[in-house]
């Protein structure tokens, strides 16, 4: 299969037409690398350009396709069957990416990112940037592809990597995403919180790895905070 489209001209050179983007997200299970390309990926499509999202379905496919946002249907890194599914995730990512024919492909984390570096990107020169929203990243991702990550910490410490590194800190859609949103009353009705007492609700994965402390130190500042403060701490998570 050829690409549909010439590959590979510069992104500089098409500073003046629409774009075609294609963002490619490791899973659309609730988290905060998800929900950040989804955010991107849309304010992208509201600049008038041409965004698809691809990935393994999950929850967050809703938010997709109320974002108006294209999608196809991606399988790989299934738990258990990684090896097994590198080479079918890799022809389908590829196929998925010559029929789409971007300008750019913007990866998440580590499987698409190496699935687009050693597909599309070597085979059909299309360019590529990935980010990795992880606390650390992996001394064999590609030196040769821009990279993002989420602080400039993160960005410090790795920036002897032979490639350029960029921090895109992870949005908050401060419309989408507030206090007072519709329905709060019931989610406080139903948890027994008094209108006036002070609710803080963390929503998380319930994992050890990278989360666990976070929800320690929640816990342990609650627990200073209620004998001075009406409050309550609500965790809204599963794992």
């Amino acid at each position: 299969m050829t690409p549909i489209r010439p590959q590979g001209q510069g992104i500089e050179d098409n500073a003046d037409r629409r774009l075609r983007v294609l963002v490619v997200i490791h899973h659309l299970e609730i988290g905060g690398s998800q929900m950040a390309a989804i955010d991107l990926a849309s304010g992208v499509h509201d600049l008038g350009h041409e965004v698809l999202v691809a990935g393994p379905p999950g929850v967050l496919l809703d938010v997709i396709k109320d974002r108006g946002l294209r999608f196809e249907a991606l399988e790989y890194d299934l738990p258990g069957r990684a090896v097994r599914r590198a080479i079918p995730g890799y022809r389908r990512l590829l196929e998925v990416t010559r029929a789409f024919g971007p300008d750019l492909v913007h990866t998440y984390e580590l499987t698409p990112s190496l699935l687009t570096f050693v597909g599309a990107h070597l085979r059909d020169r299309v360019p590529m940037t990935m980010t990795v929203n992880s606390m650390a990243v992996p001394d064999f991702m590609p030196g040769s592809v821009p990279l993002q990550v989420c602080s400039p910490l993160i960005a410090s410490e790795i920036r002897k990597r032979s490639g350029s590194v960029g921090v895109l800190e992870i949005p908050t859609d401060c419309v989408a995403q507030f206090p007072d949103y519709p329905g709060g009353s019931e989610f406080r009705s139903e948890l027994g919180v008094a209108p006036d007492e002070l609710m803080v609700v963390v929503v998380s994965r319930f994992a050890r790895a990278l989360k666990q402390e976070g929800l320690e130190t929640a816990v342990r500042a609650a627990a200073r905070l209620a004998p001075r403060h009406r409050m309550r701490l609500v965790l809204v998570g599963d794992g």
